[in-house]
């Protein structure tokens, strides 16, 4: 997708999110058209009319650092900034983290006694 946020926003608020990229760039002119009759809409309108399909929509945090979608990570207190790995001075702003990345371990597997 062009935009994971602008995804996420719109799946969250009820709203249509559509990607420019499945425009046909060879006619320019069928982009306005298209977003006349899909946005400007009334809303009490819109269950007539046939919308864009809704997405899967990827729902996990998005590493600051590498822009790359992450499970599990780490998140700035200041900023709330995630990141895949831990770093001891935000990157967004600057904030300094005193907590070593040992101090909390992530938890194991149990593994049933015999």
């Amino acid at each position: 997708p062009d935009s994971t946020l602008f995804e996420q926003a719109a799946h969250l608020t009820g709203g249509v999110y559509m990607s420019t990229r499945r425009m046909n760039s060879a006619a320019p002119d069928t982009l306005l058209p298209l977003l006349v009759s899909v946005f400007l809409v009334d809303a009490c309108l819109r269950p007539a009319l046939r919308m864009p399909a809704p997405a899967e929509v990827d729902f996990r945090a998005t590493c600051f650092v590498s822009k790359r979608a992450i499970d599990l990570g780490w998140t700035c207190s200041v900023c709330l900034s995630t990141f895949a790995s831990h770093c001891i001075l935000c990157p967004t702003c600057g904030a300094r983290f005193r907590i070593a990345p040992k101090a909390f371990p992530l938890p194991r597997k149990r593994v049933a006694p015999p």
